[in-house]
């Protein structure tokens, strides 16, 4: 199973080499949203 990771405002992290497709479609996603920095 892959684990898309943990989100903070933005940031994208995984521990798992495994999970590295699903994190990075959610690094993807999270660069659609847009600029973080508004959302603090």
């Amino acid at each position: 199973m892959s684990y898309p990771g943990v989100v903070d405002k933005g940031i994208v992290t995984n521990c798992n080499p495994s999970d590295i497709t699903a994190c990075n479609a959610k690094m993807i996603e999270e660069l659609q949203k847009g600029d973080h920095n508004s959302k603090r």
